[in-house]
Parts: structure tokens; C-alpha cells; sequence
């Protein structure tokens, strides 16, 4: 399981800006111009440390993955979107550490993201990719 700490780190590592900007309708993105990436939060969206833990990692993961879409582009959105998120919840719950968790009768969701840190629909994201289950 990986820290807000540990996820700042792997982006100072990896030359990705961590930003501050007004965004409109979403409370982060990433950015990519010919190499550069940027991760942006829009701080008066993020409400909560989960939510904060689970952007940072998911905008982390496109820089990471070099996920990024645009009209232009031949990707499919949700292709990249996945990327990102899957990059996310290796970081953030580990299959094996969920497995754990769940050993100690954390088996609900809400249970789940508290353990964790994170939100509930990455834990939902998790338990599909690692156990085909849909929460």
C-alpha cells in the first residue's frame, strides 16, 4: 500500500508536475505536452484524503502509463481511463494486501476504501480487475 507521500515521490522521481489549478467538472487531470506531464487538482473538489489519495494516483498513472487521449487520438478514452485506474490500485491495494483485508472481515466496500484510504469506486475498480466481482 502506497503513501500520499510515496505517490509525491514517485512523481518528483519521474519529473511530473503536481499542480494547482481551477478545473471545470472534474477535480484533477493530467497533462501531457511532448514528454512533459503535469498532474492538476483542483483543490475545492477534493472533499475528503480518499479522494485526494485516489486522484493523485489516478493522474499519476496516466503520467506513468502515458495514457492521455485527445480528439486527435485513435485510443478509446475508457482504454486509457483503465490504464490509469489499473496503474492506481497496483499502488494503492495490492492484490495480495486485499486479500488480507478481506481475510480480516473487512468484506464490504465502504470497509474496504476505509481500510485503504481510497474511494469506494476504486475499490469497486479493484475487486472487478483483481476478482471479477462487480460491488
Amino acid at each position: 500500500m502506497t503513501t500520499y507521500e510515496e505517490l509525491c515521490a514517485i512523481a518528483e522521481k519521474d519529473n511530473i508536475l503536481m499542480l494547482i489549478g481551477k478545473l471545470h467538472g472534474s477535480p484533477s487531470m493530467a497533462i501531457c505536452d511532448d514528454g512533459d506531464c503535469a498532474a492538476v487538482f483542483d483543490y475545492s473538489q477534493i472533499d475528503s484524503s480518499s479522494m485526494l489519495m485516489t486522484c493523485t494516483a489516478h493522474e499519476i498513472g496516466h503520467c506513468e502509463t502515458g495514457s492521455f487521449y485527445n480528439e486527435n487520438s485513435l485510443e478509446l478514452r475508457s482504454r486509457m481511463e483503465y490504464r490509469a485506474n489499473k496503474w492506481a490500485i497496483k499502488k494503492l491495494v495490492p492484490k495480495d494486501e486485499m486479500k488480507k483485508a478481506i481475510e480480516k472481515d473487512n468484506t464490504e466496500v465502504w470497509q474496504l476504501a476505509e481500510y485503504f484510504g481510497i474511494t469506494e469506486d476504486m475499490i469497486k475498480f479493484a475487486l472487478w480487475v483483481y476478482f471479477d466481482i462487480s460491488a
